[in-house]
């Protein structure tokens, strides 16, 4: 396909789970799959996309992308649920709330009220996917026993463990291991 113009602008950036919630007030979990960011931002992201229209190179471009973060990510104070998600993706998933809520020094309700309104699903369903995500990592790199890999990640059964990738993934950890090469997995 050939561009229509030479100006071609692209930009993409690798985020955290809970970044969408530095951009808005409103919880996250009351927001549509397919957000629509002029409905979401409003004023916010038409004058954003009228800036990004008018740059006239990339470094200009950059900076206005900047401007938006740090006009955003200054104003919010998330450092509590940063610190939760720091924490799940450093113990890969297997980290209780008691010992998550005792390391933050707050209550489980405070923790699951946070994962609600900045996430949009609940700490248990957030440490489940960096399992699964930890999973499919060792399905595609290692040739270990898929019961190796279940008890490396903290299943102490099979039907549990294959319940839960067949539940995000769709197939069975043997289909899934197949067709690693070709799968591609929720990125977050």
């Amino acid at each position: 396909m050939t561009p229509q113009t030479d100006r071609i602008k692209i930009i993409g950036a690798y985020v955290k789970p809970f970044c969408l919630a530095y951009l808005t007030r409103r919880p996250v979990k009351t927001l549509p799959w397919a957000i629509d960011t002029i409905a979401l931002f409003e004023k916010t992201a038409t004058n954003f996309q009228k800036k990004i229209h008018a740059c006239k190179n990339a470094d200009q471009m950059f900076e206005e992308v900047e401007k938006i973060f740090l006009d955003n990510l200054l104003n919010r104070d998330l450092s509590l649920i940063r610190q939760a998600v720091a924490l799940i993706d450093e113990n890969a998933g297997n980290i209780s709330m008691a010992t998550l809520a005792e390391k933050l020094g707050v209550s489980d309700r405070t923790i699951r009220t946070h994962f609600d309104n900045h996430i949009g699903c609940t700490p248990k369903e957030y440490r489940r996917l960096v399992k699964i995500k930890q999973v499919a990592y060792q399905l595609k790199i290692s040739e270990n026993s898929l019961t190796s890999i279940a008890y490396d990640n903290h299943y102490f059964d099979q039907a549990h463990f294959i319940h839960d990738i067949k539940d995000i993934s769709g197939r069975s950890p043997k289909e899934l291991r197949k067709e690693m090469p070709n799968f591609r997995f929720l990125q977050f």
